[in-house]
């Protein structure tokens, strides 16, 4: 699949835009700061819509990775495949204007400025590719395990930094909702707990129960190797 371009309406552009002006602010009050890092340097190329292959461009120069197009949800194989590979799959489409807080649906906001700012980090975008790397080689409850870690990271996860909380989950921060629930008093933050996390079912469109923090992205690095322990029984050490 390509991103055809000039198939993007005046309307989609509005749309971009307008989610940039909500959007910013809360990710300059509430990112983490490698996020915030990664923002920076894709930020000359979210003025409009970006174009996929700048982006691939910027991402292979500064962080080893790249972008790819892709149409809509990918199965859990083909989705893992590519970020061992360390190419992320982004959705060309965006939202339509009325559902600027949430889609359900992957498009092009969430992928670019959910996922993309962390990848610019060394020690996350390992962690992402060797979890990936995993998912080819396992059993289906491994799959199952390594899927729940990735939403509790990648896609919903929460770092302590100066004392605070921040978010690097992209799921979280793709929406306004989202992020000012997950930043608030009441949202409840639990210590990283591996064996939980994999007992947990995950809550895929609704605001998270509860939110997993871990102290750095250095934590990430042991993480695929201890899941496969904790499956195996060994100590999760």
């Amino acid at each position: 699949m390509q991103q055809d371009y000039d198939d993007y309406s005046d309307e989609d552009q509005q749309t971009w835009r307008r989610l940039v002006e909500l959007q910013f602010p809360l990710l300059q009050a509430h990112a983490c700061t490698a996020f915030q890092e990664g923002y920076a340097l894709l930020e000359p190329h979210l003025r409009t819509i970006p174009r996929l292959e700048d982006l691939a461009r910027l991402l292979e120069r500064y962080a080893g990775w790249s972008v790819v197009a892709a149409d809509g949800f990918l199965s859990a194989e083909d989705y893992f495949a590519l970020l061992a590979r360390r190419i992320f799959p982004v959705v060309p489409a965006i939202r339509k204007a009325g559902a600027l807080r949430f889609t359900p649906a992957p498009d092009i906001w969430h992928d670019v400025c959910g996922h993309l700012p962390l990848l610019f980090d060394r020690r996350y975008g390992r962690f992402v590719a060797d979890l990936s790397r995993r998912f080819a080689q396992a059993g289906e409850r491994l799959r199952v395990a390594i899927g729940r870690l990735y939403w509790f990271t990648v896609e919903t996860g929460v770092v302590f930094e100066a004392g605070g909380r921040k978010i690097y989950g992209s799921g979280i921060l793709s929406g306004p909702d989202e992020i000012r629930y997950a930043a608030g008093d009441a949202a409840p933050v639990r210590p990283f707990d591996l064996a939980q996390i994999v007992a947990t079912q995950p809550h895929y469109e609704d605001l998270q129960p509860f939110f997993v923090a871990i102290d750095s992205f250095d934590a990430l690095a042991p993480l695929p190797a201890a899941l496969e322990r904790l499956l195996r029984g060994a100590p999760a050490r």
